[in-house]
């Protein structure tokens, strides 16, 4: 067994904090904002990707490793055909089309001023190095051009009088063009003469459109076309399309209701004649279907990724998928497995939380979660997912390095055992385009509360006493939809939402009072909260639409205390003095408990819209913004690993000790075991539960005790797993 040993250095948090400089924690893989459109495997190891903003990307290991090119273009492209690894083209909008002939080391700019310029090229083929076809298209009108000079110059073969989307020959002469509707389908059998093929019959469905975005042929007589898929718009199954008469007449595929897809499909692509596999997505992710029958029958593959996947292709067993938020993964067995080859995607970052071990936490848009195990020396990066869907992630809480929820779009509720390294569902997701969950906090592993939106207009409180078993429910109570749910002690917590609205209990969350506001000014009375932290028992600060509101008696009233000129969406305190509130453009910092705050943004630094903070114990800040951006003022930890000897069964001394009102208490054990970790008063009296049971791999782990609603006085906490048993003393201080 390799032995690693893990010593941090520097570590060190004053409560005062001086000014810091911003840096950059995270910056995603790609720039922000990079969508992938179209790829080409130009032999078993070579192939190319190109997107938005000119990007082209070059593989020379069959899609493990990317480098980026220079196109010498900043307009979007939105196809790419190699004829061999050294002679290829790529086309985009405004009717760019690149040409090279040195394996994309440079690139020449052909003009084709035979099209408007607000013509865009959605597909490129060449027989050889001078015969080719490629399509062009506005959002009205598409052409089809051919060339005999290898691209120099063009002629328009075919006007069609709709939108075009993509094109595939299954070989010279041989070709298939489709676009904006199903009637759009037009064939060649010669490579001159352009035939439009009579829409197929789609009426089983209620299908509001019928774009087909994609086609592969297969040979000179089978293909298969995709496109429009939606359950937003009632449920409108993926259009699946064959055809084996090379074009002329076309049979939609109805799959069974079991593996019916609802997204659009914008890629399809088979490595012979049975195997193909077709990709898209939508706003509950990534999705990838896959025949091996030639086309007639479809199976999901639960990919669990949040972003729309554009483009699909490859080599033999080897696939890829690309598409947004910079996301390319990789299967090197036709979909039985698959790699996120993207290190860090582009996503919005909606929820973050750093724990007292260093441990970070991020996720947001499109399901994406990022980690840091070292105060954000280093980051890995996965998506939420469940079952078949992945949708956005818009709130998180970590009980401790490895125990987390994540509350998400469509209702969707999970929590991780093992630091986000898998999920289990505790509230499953619904095709309820209205429902959702906005905010979640667990005070235990047993007792929580998610919160969030029903239906159009109808709030919702959910809360579990048996870790998520079952599930009490509480709607349409005051508002439109409840943004954040918070706790300071196991009985004091708060709840805020849209128009101004805000809860509070002091039982636990058997009862829910509507709170009252106070000083308000009229312009902001329906004023929609975001979010909301405690910093002792009974003080709390909430914001949201330009309004920060105060209380200081456990959310029964709040006291108007300032308005911003932008929406706040998350607010985070170190201390009962030191906090941060962020929005687009703003992060203001408080060092009076809320009363006064100071903007300290700084746009030479931080260029992407911020979303979401959490401030350490040092009382630094830590906030996630677009792309997967994440800055702080926190000054760098060093971490070195090296020979990490496993560790024995021991409960270390918790820090900071004295307290007020969290400690963090490290304990460590060489074996996976059941560790339940207690508090108790100097009588012996059990006074807290912080772990009950709960199931740890071997290894150093980090748990946090609130000790708010107790009184000042030396306590015992007492460690127990695997029948081995420590107790230390700790002192808490108000």
């Amino acid at each position: 067994m390799k032995k690693l040993t893990i010593i941090l250095l520097g570590l060190i948090f004053i409560s005062v904090v001086v000014a810091q400089p911003w840096r950059e924690v995270l910056a995603p893989t790609y720039p922000g904002g990079t969508i992938f459109y179209s790829g080409f495997m130009a032999s078993k190891n070579v192939g190319y990707i190109v997107g938005n903003n000119g990007i082209i990307l070059k593989t020379t290991n069959g899609g493990m490793t990317w480098a980026k090119l220079n196109s010498g273009v900043t307009r979007t492209l939105y196809s790419v055909f190699f004829l061999n690894e050294q002679l290829g083209f790529a086309g985009g909008s405004s009717r760019t089309l690149l040409k090279t002939t040195n394996g994309g080391i440079t690139w020449d700019s052909i003009s084709v001023s035979i099209i408007p310029e607000t013509g865009a090229i959605y597909g490129i083929y060449f027989a050889d190095s001078l015969k080719g076809w490629m399509i062009a298209s506005t959002s009205s009108s598409g052409w089809i051009l051919s060339t005999n000079d290898g691209g120099t110059s063009w002629k328009i073969d075919t006007v069609i009088n709709k939108q075009l989307y993509a094109m595939h020959f299954a070989k010279p002469g041989k070709g298939i063009v489709v676009g904006k509707d199903a009637g759009t389908i037009w064939y060649t059998k010669d490579g001159i003469v352009w035939n439009n093929a009579p829409a197929p019959n789609l009426s089983q469905f209620p299908y509001t459109r019928t774009d087909i975005r994609s086609v592969f042929m297969i040979n000179e007589n089978l293909a298969i076309a995709v496109g429009w898929g939606s359950f937003a718009a009632g449920l409108q199954p993926s259009i699946i399309l064959k055809t084996t008469n090379g074009g002329e007449t076309w049979t939609l595929m109805v799959q069974s209701e079991e593996n019916r897809t609802y997204d659009n499909l914008y890629s399809v692509w088979f490595k012979d004649s049975l195997n193909g596999i077709a990709v898209g997505g939508g706003i509950m992710g990534a999705i990838v279907i896959k025949t091996t029958d030639g086309g007639n029958t479809w199976v999901p593959l639960g990919v669990g990724i949040g972003a729309t996947l554009y483009s699909g292709f490859g080599t033999g067993d080897t696939l890829i998928g690309a598409g947004s938020d910079g996301v390319i993964v990789r299967t090197p067995d036709f979909g039985n497995s698959g790699e996120l080859i993207t290190k860090i995607p582009g996503a919005t970052i909606y929820s973050i939380q750093i724990l007292n071990s260093g441990v970070i936490y991020a996720a947001g848009y499109d399901g994406i979660f990022l980690k840091s195990k070292n105060w954000g020396n280093s980051w890995g990066a996965d998506f939420v997912s469940s079952r078949k869907a992945t949708p956005n992630v818009n709130a998180i809480h970590f009980l401790n390095d490895d125990t987390g929820f994540a509350a998400c779009s469509y209702r969707l509720l999970v929590r991780t055992k093992n630091g986000g390294e898998s999920w289990e569902i505790l509230l499953p997701d619904t095709l309820a385009t209205t429902t959702h969950l906005y905010g979640v906090y667990f005070i235990n592993w047993n007792k929580g509360f998610a919160v969030g939106q029903l239906a159009t207009n109808k709030d919702v409180i959910y809360k579990t006493l048996d870790g998520g078993l079952t599930w009490a429910v509480r709607s349409n109570i005051a508002s439109n939809a409840w943004r954040a749910v918070k706790f300071s002690t196991p009985n004091k917590g708060i709840i805020v939402g849209t128009k101004l609205k805000a809860l509070y209990t002091v039982d636990g969350g058997e009862t829910w009072n509507l709170a009252t506001f106070k000083n308000v000014p009229a312009s902001l009375a329906s004023a929609d909260l975001r979010d909301v932290a405690f910093l002792n028992e009974s003080v709390a600060v909430a914001v949201g639409n330009k309004i920060i509101l105060k209380t200081t008696d456990g959310g029964a009233t709040w006291n108007y205390v300032d308005s911003t000129t932008t929406l706040l969406y998350s607010v985070s305190f170190a201390n009962d003095r030191v906090g941060y509130a962020v929005g687009s453009g703003t992060i203001l910092k408080t060092t009076d408990g809320g009363t006064t705050w100071t903007n300290i943004y700084d746009s030479n630094v931080i260029k992407q819209s911020i979303y979401s903070v959490s401030a350490d114990t040092g009382g630094y800040p830590w906030i996630g913004c677009s792309y997967s951006y994440i800055y702080t003022t926190a000054p760098v930890v060093s971490v070195k690993d090296l020979n990490y000897v496993l560790p024995d069964y021991k409960l270390y001394q918790n820090y900071p000790n004295p307290f007020n009102p969290i400690t963090t208490i490290k304990f460590s054990i060489p074996e996976k075991g059941d560790v339940t970790i207690k508090v108790f008063d100097l009588l012996g009296r059990e006074v807290a539960t912080i772990v009950s049971g709960q199931t740890f791999e071997a290894g150093e782990h980090y748990v946090n005790f609130r000790a708010d609603g107790l009184p000042s006085g030396v306590y015992l906490y007492q460690l127990r797993v695997n029948g081995y048993s420590q107790t230390r003393k700790m002192i808490y201080i108000k």
